[in-house]
Parts: C-alpha cells; sequence; structure tokens
C-alpha cells in the first residue's frame, strides 16, 4: 500500500505544479530574474489589484545590443493571468496606468470573467520629462527602434500573460501601437488606434484642404478676425502673456512678440483639435472678442481656448523628441494660413524649412503594410479633429475598419462612440472573448484623459 500511495502522491504533486505554473506563473519572479529590469510591488489599486512598476534597460541601437543602454519605464496592473492584457504604450513620456475606455470593460470566456490587466511603457528618449533625448544619440530614436523596445517588453510578459493581447493608443500612441504591430504582427492579437495621424511628410499639404472644412462659413471668418486681432493687439497682448507666464513660474522660449505671432497662426489647428475640452458658449469661436472688446477680455478668451504654456522652455525639453521624430520621419502638417494674415506677420512669414533630413520611407512601407496585411486593426477618428486629415482610411482588402465619428475632435474615447459595438465585435472576433461594459461607465468623466499624449503642432 505505501509504495502505491507515494508515487500517486507524487503525481498528483506533479500535475498541481505544472497547472499552477501554466496558469499562474509569477510575474514578479519572472521580473526579479532578469537583471536588466529592476521592478517592485506597490499598494495595490483601489479595486484591490496589483501594481507593479518596472524599469528595463534597452539597448540604444538594438543592431548593437551590448552597446550603450537607456532605462524605460513601464507599469502594469495584474488582475487575471486567464484574462486579455491591455498593452497601452505612450507616444510620449508617461508609464502611468491610464483607466479609461477598454481598460474598464469586461472580458469574458467559459472559464474566466473579470476586467483586464493593464500594462503600460513610456517611449524611447522622451523619458526624464524628455531629458534622455538631451544626452542619447538621436539618430536611434527611429520608429523601428521604439517597435523593437515594445517587442522585448511583450516577449518578456508573454512568459505569464498567455491570453489575448490587446494594444491600445491615442494620437501618437495610437500611431505606436500600428508601427509596433507593423514590425511585430504576432506580439498583438488587436489593435485599436484613436485618432492616429499617418502623416507622410514633414509638411503635409494635406491639412491645408481639410482644417478649413471643420468649421462653418461664419466660424471661419470669425476665427480668421480673431487672428488678426491678436496680432493687433500684440503688445497689450503681450503683457498679459508675460505676467501669466511669470505668475506659473515659466520661461518663454522666444521673444514674447513671436510667442503672439506663433499662436495666432496656430490657434484655428488647436481650437478645433481640443473643442471639447473648452466646450460652452462661452468659449464658442462664434462669441470671440472683436475689436470693440478690451485687451483683457481678448486674452481671457484666448487663455481659455488655447494652451499658452507651448511656448514654455519646459514645454522645448518635454517635447524636443516628438519635435525630432517628426521632422525625420514622423511627418508634420503643413497648416497655417500665413497668405491671410501676411499684412501683420513680421516674424513667421512662411513655414520653416526643415533642418534636419526627412525619411519619407519608413511611413510610406507601412502604409503599403497596412494596405495588403494590416489586419486586426481599428482606426478610430472624429470628423471634426484636424488630424483626422491624414487620417488612414484603406481598409477594404484587410480585416480592419476604419471609423470616422460625426462630429467628434481629438479627444474622442471608446465611450462616446456610436459605432461602439461593431469596435467590441471586432474584438471579440480576433480575442475569443465576449466584450461588456457597465451602462454607468457610457459617460465619460475624464475629458483630460489623453491631452497630453496628444500630437502638438506649434510654429516654430
Amino acid at each position: 500500500m505505501k509504495n502505491t500511495i507515494l508515487p500517486f502522491i507524487a503525481l498528483i504533486l506533479l500535475i498541481t505544479s505544472c497547472q499552477k505554473d501554466d496558469i499562474q506563473p509569477s510575474i514578479m519572479g519572472i521580473l526579479e530574474n532578469r537583471e536588466d529590469i529592476s521592478a517592485s510591488e506597490k499598494a495595490n489599486s483601489k479595486d484591490g489589484y496589483r501594481i507593479i512598476e518596472f524599469f528595463i534597460k534597452q539597448p540604444v541601437d538594438h543592431n548593437n545590443p551590448e552597446g550603450e543602454k537607456f532605462i524605460q519605464s513601464g507599469t502594469l496592473l495584474h488582475r487575471d493571468y486567464n484574462l486579455p492584457i491591455l498593452f497601452m504604450p505612450n507616444g510620449y513620456g508617461n508609464s502611468d496606468i491610464r483607466h479609461y475606455d477598454l481598460t474598464q470593460y469586461y472580458f469574458e470566456d467559459s472559464k474566466h470573467h473579470g476586467k483586464p490587466n493593464l500594462l503600460t511603457v513610456d517611449h524611447r528618449y522622451y523619458g526624464n520629462g524628455g531629458k534622455d533625448f538631451q544626452k542619447l544619440d538621436p539618430q536611434f530614436l527611429t520608429i523601428e527602434q521604439a517597435a523593437r523596445d515594445l517587442h522585448r517588453i511583450v516577449e518578456i510578459f508573454k512568459e505569464a500573460y498567455k491570453s489575448s493581447w490587446i494594444s491600445m493608443g491615442y494620437s501618437k500612441g495610437g500611431r505606436t501601437c500600428v508601427y509596433h504591430k507593423y514590425f511585430f504582427p504576432d506580439d498583438i492579437d488587436a489593435t485599436l488606434s484613436f485618432v492616429a495621424p499617418i502623416t507622410m511628410t514633414n509638411k503635409d499639404t494635406r491639412f491645408e484642404s481639410f482644417v478649413p472644412q471643420i468649421s462653418t462659413p461664419e466660424e471661419y471668418d470669425k476665427m480668421l478676425a480673431f487672428q488678426r486681432l491678436l496680432l493687433e493687439k500684440r503688445e497689450g497682448l503681450g503683457r498679459l502673456i508675460e505676467k501669466w507666464y511669470a505668475a506659473r513660474g515659466l520661461t518663454m522660449d522666444r521673444d514674447v512678440d513671436k510667442v503672439i505671432e506663433g499662436i495666432a497662426l496656430g490657434y484655428p489647428f488647436s481650437y478645433w483639435q481640443y473643442r471639447s475640452y473648452w466646450w460652452g458658449s462661452k468659449t464658442s469661436i462664434l462669441n470671440a472678442p472683436t475689436s470693440d472688446n478690451d485687451v483683457t477680455e481678448i486674452f481671457d478668451f484666448l487663455s481659455r481656448t488655447y494652451f499658452l504654456d507651448r511656448y514654455s522652455t519646459k514645454d522645448d525639453v518635454k517635447y524636443a523628441p516628438y519635435y525630432y521624430q517628426s521632422r525625420t520621419q514622423l511627418g508634420y502638417p503643413l497648416y497655417a494660413e500665413y497668405d491671410k494674415l501676411s499684412d501683420l506677420l513680421i516674424y513667421y512669414k512662411s513655414p520653416s524649412e526643415n533642418s534636419y533630413s526627412f525619411d519619407a520611407q519608413a511611413v510610406q512601407d507601412i502604409i503599403s503594410w497596412l494596405d495588403t496585411d494590416g489586419n486586426n486593426i481599428i482606426h478610430i477618428y472624429g470628423s471634426k479633429d484636424p488630424w483626422t486629415a491624414a487620417m488612414y482610411n484603406r481598409t477594404p482588402n484587410v480585416d480592419a475598419i476604419t471609423i470616422i465619428e460625426n462630429g467628434a475632435d481629438h479627444l474622442i474615447d471608446l465611450n462616446s462612440l456610436t459605432e461602439r459595438k461593431v469596435i467590441t465585435n471586432k474584438l471579440e472576433m480576433w480575442t475569443g472573448f465576449t466584450i461588456q461594459s457597465e451602462e454607468s461607465m457610457l459617460k465619460s468623466t475624464e475629458i483630460k484623459r489623453h491631452i497630453d499624449e496628444s500630437e502638438r503642432p506649434v510654429i516654430h
């Protein structure tokens, strides 16, 4: 009897051990066993789930893995190894867990039910508020090198998370997801790309005809009048802008006169991009001040409908890697009505010349791939968003869709979409999970959710 029982017990222990390893490997154990990663578990989230913060050493050049390294940060919200993982690479430097949209939906298969795991990482060279860019070789800030960063992270975390992987990003983060999927299509089962422009040149001219169409003729005329008013009142506005910067401890990156010209030229693009952020009759361009108003009233309207800190030295450091990427590979919108303001302009009478060598082939190759092999991707845009001029919408030959939400701007989200069910149906097909939401979630309360992740056109 004794000889019979012991082998039986050993077999049970072996089966139990294998099942545990297959179903619940320790992600902390995996991370702690790697010399290139430091990880620590933080206090549990408010709903009781584990939060793990990690830092990974990445090669500056993946073609030279033994060469210089940089630190990429990330955060994991662990819920259940058996549920999908929502991979949210940031287009900039933020790797905090961000709760909106699909993060709050429930996923279910025959055995498991719950919200997904979340994995976020920052973008190479954007760490430390953009200061990494100042000390690393910029030639390696490329689409491919960034995709290879993400691939390494996915490979590591797939040791523990063997269920479906969904990547999701907004604006530049959406681009990052698409470009990662181009280089490593097997990493991800499905991708949601929100308001991600696929700009093709360093001066993409598609914006010239698209942006004016966002407004009504009356709005267009009022907008142009307000732009001219800013330039006509530059002296008084300059003093108020300087006071605004000083009160916040900010420093302008150029003379205030140049700041005003930059604001006036870029105002329509920024206004329509974030229209829902400052929604209300008091911020409607139809109610913009006129020459009958004093300069304080003009400044008040401007400060409520434009991010004045865009010309701060702090913002320059934070977004320097983005401006570099835009001028070397990502592309940039050409939109500012210089001709209609030329009589009032002193410094910026025409678009600045690109001082970098632009690699147009990188994005062209990705567009060609999207046309023929860009499967399991959902491209989402708003009809009132200026960036939609560079949308990707050629999906008839692939298992992918493009959705344009009527009236929406750059702050679109899943819960606000009229075709939300079309999206979840596609995700269910691609992941093998049914997806449900609570009705209370459909009223989004996080209007500021991804402003920091958005593309930021600035006149130079």
